[in-house]
């Protein structure tokens, strides 16, 4: 039966078939590869945006630390983290990732949103504690409160440190299989 087949040409026929087959997965496959491996090098890049970012936000919030020891307030508006690669690929990139990437990215941009969200939201906070009279000594709670996100930096930079250097730290504490 094979060398009817040959006989007739429609091995070859096969044989080409499946070599397009072949040859087309195999393009295919070599491209999504390729684009994953950029989208992961996009990500370290914008970490190390975020990395060089983040003396900046240190120095605003002792800026601001600083106003409240005098009774003053400054506000805390600045440039947001660089979150862009981040929030358009990591659906993508989720699977390509291992658990501890996934989870050190995850408190990195999760720390970062947050920072910035307390931060551009700190004045008028602020304004509302002192006019509402929520709060008692409104200077001290947020100097108190800004203390924590001096912290909050200083662990994201070395997350950001842990995952530039291809080691991230498990940021769950998630047991490893023994």
């Amino acid at each position: 039966m094979l060398l009817e087949l040959i006989k007739s040409g429609g091995f070859w026929g096969l044989v080409g078939v499946t070599l397009g087959v072949l040859l087309g997965e195999g393009s295919r496959y070599i491209r999504h590869r390729a684009r994953i491996r950029k989208l992961k090098r996009i990500i370290l890049e914008e970490l190390k945006s975020i990395q060089a970012q983040i003396p900046q936000k240190i120095d605003i919030i002792k800026k601001i630390i600083s106003a409240l020891k005098k009774r003053e307030m400054l506000g805390g508006i600045s440039v947001r983290a660089f979150t862009v690669a981040y929030n358009q690929h990591i659906g993508e990139l989720y699977e390509h990732l291992t658990l501890l990437e996934r989870n050190c990215l995850h408190v990195i941009y999760e720390k970062l949103r947050n920072a910035d969200d307390v931060l551009f939201s700190l004045e008028e906070d602020f304004v509302t504690a002192v006019r509402d009279g929520i709060i008692k000594d409104p200077y001290a709670a947020f100097r108190d409160r800004l203390q924590d996100f001096l912290e909050n930096y200083r662990v994201t930079n070395k997350l950001i440190e842990s995952y530039l250097d291809g080691n991230p730290i498990d940021v769950f504490h998630i047991p490893t299989p023994s």
